[in-house]
């Protein structure tokens, strides 16, 4: 592949440019789950009199081992090591000294060099990157079902996956913003016999070794019950960030994972509404916002402005955040006043309701038998009393009601729901005082006569 289609790739794969305005919250900047808050962002920030008095002391340490750093490397990476050893000096040396010995086994030189030699691995999918979330951090999918010993070697499979993270590393986050991706790992149903165990071990502990602090959540799916039985005699044995960060699910949706998605920016397969991919490289960012708000009514980025933005490969970075924010401030203008304009008609609608329901509580039944005029019922259809009420069990049916309750004719299995206003006079009905309820017996034929009792 030649430069200029790198050149593409590393450019569709930056975050979006209104990134430019966002401030992380507290939750993204540390996890505060355990003892002690876990910082996630390292890059261009204020740290404390304690994380500086660590990071003096590992100094100290490289200097005193003449251990060689790369030149890019700040007191934010170092850091990075003191937080994963709980801030010993000894087992954060420990740790910097196996990560550089690691990524100069996976990468010799530049890691863009193997990018020809993994190429077809990218293609295949066991390790690819999909959407970011609402804080716009990617996605990282691995598919264990992916994974061909038989076709690809171990060292491939090693490559491939170091390769994906360094070039998220390198062109998917922003320093002191975006730091961290987001995990799932497809494990389909597969047992441990059916699993390349040892691979996916060296693999994880590699990525561990190599990506520092660079994990924000992680999610199994797919799992078999026997991997949820071994996680659960686990668990109680686990720290809270490890439990928090780290969730097994049964089934292909991991809620601790989509919970910060934009379902559009997750495939269909996740749980999420973007079209499921048959060709994993390069990495996919839906053309839609990362905001979780109002994602029914979202629709696509409008292509024609974005294009513009990007025509010109050597404009600078803060030049394509003015047009892409303005862009999405169009947009959102004409979803906010079709929010309004929703908002008040459900406010119209609430108050009819509420004013019906008023009208048909006021229209209750509330006269007294002196109220009732005799004139209005038809005594014709009226017959006494029967001494028992057996004999009439095959020709009628039982239905008791009240006022203004919902009335079904049982011949006719119609609903009326207005309100029961028939008058009667009280001298000419037989109550029956012994029951203690305000409600009555109504018997109704299926012949054109009635028995109140």
């Amino acid at each position: 592949m030649d430069e200029q289609e790198i050149d593409k790739i590393i450019a569709s794969c930056h975050p979006p440019q209104d990134i430019l305005v966002y401030n992380p919250p507290y939750e993204v900047l540390f996890h505060a789950k355990g003892k002690h808050p876990q910082r996630n962002i390292f890059k261009n920030q204020i740290f404390t009199e304690v994380e500086l008095e660590k990071i003096r002391r590992l100094k100290e340490e490289i200097k005193k081992q003449k251990l060689k750093l790369p030149k890019d490397w700040d007191d934010g990476d170092l850091l990075k090591f003191v937080y994963g050893a709980n801030f010993k000096t000894r087992g954060a040396f420990k740790a910097l000294k196996s990560c550089l010995s690691s990524y100069s086994d996976v990468f010799p030189e530049d890691y863009m060099l193997i990018y020809s030699k993994i190429y077809e691995i990218l293609l295949t999918g066991p390790l690819y990157m999909h959407g970011r979330d609402c804080h716009y951090r990617p996605l990282l999918i691995m598919n264990f079902a992916k994974f061909d010993l038989k076709k690809y070697t171990f060292e491939q499979y090693l490559q491939a996956a170091c390769f994906v993270l360094e070039f998220a590393s390198k062109h998917m986050l922003f320093p002191g913003k975006v730091e961290n991706w987001m995990c799932i790992s497809d494990i389909g149903y597969r047992g441990l016999s059916d699993l390349p165990l040892n691979t996916l071990r060296k693999i994880t502990q590699v990525l561990q070794d190599v990506f520092k602090c660079r994990l924000a959540y992680s999610a199994l799916i797919n799992t078999p019950k026997t991997m949820l039985f071994i996680y659960s005699c686990l668990k109680p044995f686990l720290d809270p960030v490890t439990i928090d960060k780290i969730s097994i699910a049964k089934g292909n949706v991991a809620t601790n994972i989509i919970k910060y998605f934009n379902p559009y920016q997750i495939e269909e397969r996740y749980g999420g509404k973007a079209p499921n991919l048959d060709i994993f490289w390069p990495p996919v960012f839906p053309n839609y916002p990362v905001a979780l708000d109002d994602y029914n009514e979202i629709k696509p980025l409008e292509k024609k402005k974005i294009e513009k933005v990007y025509e010109d490969d050597s404009m600078p970075f803060e030049k394509h955040s003015e047009e892409i924010i303005n862009t999405e401030r169009n947009i959102n203008d004409e979803e906010a006043n079709n929010e309004i304009y929703e908002e008040i008609q459900n406010t119209e609608r609430k108050k009819r309701v509420k004013e019906s329901k008023k009208k048909r509580k006021n229209t209750k039944l509330k006269k007294t038998p002196s109220d009732i005029e005799v004139e209005e019922i038809n005594l014709e259809y009226i017959e006494p009393l029967r001494s028992s009420m057996q004999s009439e069990k095959n020709q009628t049916q039982e239905l008791i009601f009240s006022p203004n309750e919902n009335i079904i004719d049982a011949h006719d299995e119609d609903v009326y729901s207005e309100p029961f206003e028939e008058q009667v006079d009280p001298n000419n009905l037989i109550i029956d005082t012994t029951q203690n309820s305000t409600m009555c017996n109504l018997h109704i034929s299926f012949l054109p006569k009635c028995v109140i009792s």
